[in-house]
């Protein structure tokens, strides 16, 4: 019978990735930026909350802006963190509660 090359795996490189996967203790919380007014963004920034704030997706924005839909989801997550919110429905609630104020 011939002999089978050796296929074994290479116990001592999983042990060290294992290892790395334990956790040491808690995180320390994310530093997160103070949270701007709307009138803080940039023009296209403004145009693009106020069409999120009417109720349109990322596809619309794009179609009525004349940009890809990427470019959208680059500039909400730049909104998103200069507003201090996590998603758009909180970006919206944002613009609303200072257009009330104004």
């Amino acid at each position: 019978m011939a002999s089978r090359p050796e296929t074994r795996r290479r116990a001592s490189g999983h042990a060290r990735w294992k290892a790395r996967r334990e956790p040491v203790g808690p995180l320390p919380p994310t530093p997160t930026a103070p949270p701007m007014p709307p009138d803080a963004l940039s023009l296209r920034q403004r145009e693009i909350l106020v069409l999120l704030a009417q109720g349109l997706d990322n596809d619309a924005i794009a179609a009525r802006l004349f940009l890809a839909a990427n470019t959208v989801k680059n500039h909400l997550t730049n909104i998103y963190q200069r507003l201090g919110v996590q998603n758009r429905t909180a970006a919206a609630r944002v613009y609303w509660e200072a257009q009330r104020g104004a």
